[in-house]
């Protein structure tokens, strides 16, 4: 087979036009609709971080791994109130922005690829705590990061490729760090080099048994972007033409034609109603509608729960493994098992996916009656839409059926500021005083004007006493 070779100059390599590209975002100013538009995203992100915190067995695991690295002069990690080296602190801070699976998405017009742009807002918040940035240069961080992580999704397909969906995030976390770290365009070209040599996330992880590395894809990414800037700040060079050389990333990568030939809308951005899968949560929301009708009949007279929905949803999140998921990220990743905690409880929320309730009677009972088919006009509404119809048979009456076109939070039902405020300031709650929250998401709203973010980060500073 013939492999392509660019013939590219310097000045033409891919990497020479994204660290370009780079410099704009993060010397633009901010108009006020997009201002606004991060700020929905980060306080609905600091709600999934502090969903996170709740999860005691991983906070442990997180305080036995800070305490290999301890560092009283480092970032704080959260959860543990301790201090750890900057690599293992945006480590174990970004695995709390994905943990709880309250995370946001976007999927590229194009059927590329996708990205969580949350799981950017525990990055650049950790970074903010070493750099001490103020809250308007944690939006122009953020606004770099965003567009640059939906660009390369809107180029890339690496689960096409056999690579996770967060393999790329090497690249551009390590643009960001390059950036905060006082880079140039030639320093932001090796970070991306040495990003890109340090190797990608394979598609493992999502496949077959889930791990909790599944929550920690990103977080790897993140760690090793952050050594690419340090080791390009300190004169490090990677390998040229890192995407388009003869064994650059473009080989093993699907890609389109040219890289943000148009910028990404954030505007397609879907935010989570639900601690679950993406591709779950229209599934939960339909569940839900039905849940009342179903607590009033005989689960054991059901003979089949049908489940039709696009092709995607069921590569993701209807395999085999589906059926029997062993660990909380295999639930949470189980369409079958979202469409029962759904229906038994009226909604899901962390419990929902522990392994007590993974034993209840009629969870065991109905999930050998789930029944997955992928419909074709489902699969054509994909990605606009994300439809799917539940249709629940009885042996002794008629049957139960709702149809959704798309799930709670997507841009054609989007959450208002008030329920991602309500959102934040549940989770919120579980931190500080209850009385406190109103008042410390409303400062939220104004983070921008804020010289000092630290005040903001003390809620996830403190140690988790359940630890």
């Amino acid at each position: 087979m013939a492999v392509h070779l660019s013939g590219a100059g310097e000045s033409e390599m891919l990497e020479k036009q994204i660290a370009h590209a780079a410099i704009d975002l993060w010397n633009q100013d901010l108009p006020p609709k997009v201002l606004h538009l991060l700020k929905r995203n980060l306080i609905d992100s600091f709600a999934g971080i502090c969903a996170s915190l709740l999860d005691f067995p991983m906070i442990r695991k997180m305080k036995r791994y800070q305490a290999l690295a301890p560092d009283p002069n480092g970032v704080t990690v959260w959860g543990v109130g301790e201090r750890a080296q900057l690599l293992q602190a945006v480590f174990l801070n970004t695995i709390l922005g994905r943990r709880s699976d309250l995370v946001n998405t976007y999927l590229s017009p194009d059927r590329m690829g996708g990205n969580h742009p949350s799981d950017n807002v525990s990055f650049v918040l950790t970074l903010a705590e070493s750099k001490n940035l103020s809250g308007k240069e944690v939006f122009r961080a953020l606004h770099t990061v965003y567009v640059l992580s939906c660009a390369f999704s809107d180029y890339y397909n690496p689960e096409a490729g056999g690579y996770d969906h967060d393999a790329t995030a090497s690249f551009y976390t390590a643009l960001l760090a390059g950036l905060l770290q006082g880079l140039d365009e030639s320093g932001l070209v090796q970070c991306q080099r040495i990003a890109g040599a340090m190797g990608l996330n394979p598609d493992q992880t999502g496949l077959g048994r889930v791990t909790d590395w599944k929550h920690c894809t990103y977080a790897s990414c993140a760690m090793r972007g952050v050594e690419a800037a340090l080791l390009a700040k300190a004169g490090f060079q990677g390998p040229v033409d890192i995407y388009r050389g003869r064994a650059g990333w473009n080989r093993f990568l699907p890609h389109a034609p040219d890289f943000m030939s148009k910028p990404p809308d954030l505007g397609r951005i879907v935010f989570k109603s639900w601690q679950a899968l993406v591709f779950c949560q229209t599934v939960i929301d339909a569940a839900v509608l039905l849940s009342p009708e179903f607590s009033k009949r005989d689960w054991r007279k059901i003979k089949s729960i049908r489940i039709e929905t696009y092709e995607k949803a069921l590569l993701e999140a209807g395999g085999d493994s589906a059926f029997k998921p062993a660990t909380r990220a295999g639930r949470t990743h189980s369409l079958p098992y979202c469409l029962l905690a759904g229906l038994i409880r009226g909604g899901v929320d962390y419990d929902s996916f522990s392994g007590s309730f993974a034993k209840d009677q009629r969870m065991t009972a109905l999930m050998d009656k789930v029944i997955l088919t992928a419909d074709a006009k489902m699969t054509a509404a994909y990605p606009t839409k994300a439809p799917c119809k539940i249709t629940l048979d009885y042996e002794d009456g008629p049957p139960l059926s709702v149809f959704r076109k798309q799930p709670k939070g997507d841009p054609a039902d989007p959450l208002s500021d008030e329920e991602i405020s309500a959102k934040a300031g549940a989770y919120l709650s579980k931190l500080i005083p209850a009385d406190n929250c109103h008042r410390f998401i409303e400062r939220m709203w104004s983070l921008e004007k804020e010289k000092k973010l630290i005040r903001f980060l003390i809620p996830l500073h403190k140690g988790v006493s359940h630890v």
